[in-house]
């Protein structure tokens, strides 16, 4: 019996020693070549490759069979995992941006709403009500008039003098 049938003969037997002694090493080496500078991955990968090939070792056929899944598992592996470190990458810059523009704009609309509470609370009270209603409520010159049964004009010229 050649080496490639007693490595895989004993690796479906569950001994696996042939199989360290003469693929690790190769595994090993093409693991780190995937992961350039985060080999320190990459006995995590050909350990999980290995794992992955004794489960299905009743599948495994031939030597070329489990050699190309070991082969195959540890390139799967080094992809996904840079395909999440990547998602992760985007998803935490792209969150990071977007706390510190919420973060800042909510400072920005909390301090105008104080220094404009604080000067509409300083108006009469028909002019403060008009205000009040225009800014915090959003309505328009004309809603106003017609919700307080007056002219157009009139709540222009009420808002014009609240802001002088």
């Amino acid at each position: 019996m050649d080496i490639q049938s007693r490595i895989l003969h004993e690796f479906q037997r569950g001994k696996p020693a042939l199989l360290y002694q003469h693929l690790y090493p190769l595994l090993l080496n093409f693991a780190k070549r995937y992961l350039r500078e985060r080999f320190c991955l990459a006995e995590d990968y050909v350990q999980n490759a290995i794992i992955n090939a004794w489960r299905q070792k009743n599948s495994l056929h031939s030597y070329p069979a489990l050699k190309t899944y070991l082969l195959n598992s540890i390139r799967n592996q080094t992809v996904s995992s840079f395909r999440k470190e990547n998602a992760r990458t985007r998803y935490v810059n792209g969150l990071s941006d977007a706390e510190e523009d919420f973060f800042h704009g909510s400072i920005i609309v909390s301090e105008t709403e104080t220094v404009l509470h604080n000067a509409i609370n300083g108006l009469p009270g028909k002019e403060r009500r008009i205000c009040e209603l225009s800014f915090f409520e959003g309505m328009k010159n004309i809603d106003l008039a017609k919700m307080l049964n007056v002219p157009d004009s009139p709540v222009k010229k009420q808002k014009a003098s609240a802001r002088a």
